[in-house]
């Protein structure tokens, strides 16, 4: 619902992965604003070249990063995620 308050008039939303099964967001302001509405459960390819910005220092994710775990407490992690925990962004786990 956010989303489509924010989005300008005619705008488009996108939603890449796969975390809600449902979602409830007000259909009468999503059709009058004329949104689009796109779905994207897989890339095109474009990791290689993100790998790469990151790599280079090009692109700084550090304050994206909110936690870094054992890769052991995966499934914390995604409990944690999929609660939409406040403040967190993404979790880094490492081996």
């Amino acid at each position: 619902q956010d989303a489509i308050s924010v989005t300008k008039t005619g705008g488009h939303l996108i939603a890449v992965g796969n975390v809600e099964k449902m979602a409830e967001f007000n259909l009468q302001q999503f059709v009058a604003s004329e949104l689009t509405f796109r779905g994207s459960y897989a890339s095109s390819g474009e990791f290689r070249d993100c790998i790469e910005l990151v790599a280079s220092g090009k692109i700084n994710v550090e304050p994206l990063i909110s936690d870094v775990l054992p890769l052991e407490d995966g499934p914390r992690a995604f409990d944690r995620l999929l609660k939409a925990e406040e403040n967190l962004l993404k979790i880094v786990l490492e081996p």
